[in-house]
């Protein structure tokens, strides 16, 4: 436990906001990924510098291919159990900081389909309150930034380092996703009747223009409301149906 202190500490000092990712060295980051998991320690860099570091997230990414594909070959449920089981033993806040309360119109399929987590958190005596906070959290985490800050069309080579998985494909399983649990949510009904449909959002974000408009998944419906507006007025005459 204490090392695990010393490394939560070290992240927080290392990868702090006013501090910018080239002043790590590689020794740093070498300790980072080998105290750390892997995917903590994506993620925490996705979320600490979205795509304001894209020139030093491609260059982590050269680096370590390797870690990238171990993290693309797991699942959504290994990818969440692993933060789940890393949650009380790192600031939850550093890892996630913003907004705890956006509102994520999946996160009851979420939570019914990890009961599992569910249960690790409740054996650690967690609040039924943050175990939900978490578990919104993890799908934020996951969605906005592995979706939103590495499928752009301009990175292909990101989405190619993850699990070696094309685009094309990363996407079509976003829609597959999204389009099994959308009948049990009335907020998706509304949010297709005022919104382009989820080939076109492919199709978009496969062409690189509006990747940083719309994560897909986990938006709350004012986020869905202004995606619409933004490819109503620039994106929509430009989408084909190939």
């Amino acid at each position: 436990m204490r090392t695990i202190v010393d490394q939560s500490t070290f992240v927080r000092n290392s990868l702090s906001p006013m501090v910018h990712l080239q002043e790590i060295n590689s020794s740093d980051l070498t300790q980072l990924i080998g105290g750390l998991s892997n995917v903590t320690m994506l993620m925490h860099l996705l979320t600490s510098y979205g795509n304001q570091a894209e020139k030093e997230v491609k260059t982590f990414t050269t680096n370590n291919v390797h870690r990238l594909r171990a993290i693309g070959n797991r699942s959504f449920g290994e990818v969440a159990q692993h933060f789940v089981r890393m949650m009380p033993k790192l600031d939850c806040e550093m890892l996630f900081p913003g907004d705890s309360g956006l509102e994520c119109p999946v996160v009851n399929v979420y939570l019914s389909k990890y009961e599992a987590m569910l249960g690790m958190l409740e054996a650690q005596h967690v609040s039924p309150s943050l175990q939900c906070q978490v578990l919104q959290r993890l799908f934020r985490a996951f969605t906005t930034h592995v979706v939103n800050g590495l499928l752009d069309a301009h990175n292909k080579h990101l989405c190619d380092a993850i699990g070696g998985m094309d685009l094309q494909v990363v996407l079509s399983t976003i829609d597959g996703w999204c389009q099994e649990h959308a009948p049990k949510s009335a907020f998706f009904e509304k949010a297709k009747k005022e919104l382009c449909p989820l080939k076109d959002i492919s199709n978009i974000l496969l062409r690189g223009r509006a990747i940083r408009a719309v994560p897909v998944l986990g938006l709350n419906y004012a986020q869905l409301e202004r995606f619409a507006n933004f490819y109503n007025n620039n994106v929509k005459p430009e989408v084909n149906d190939s």
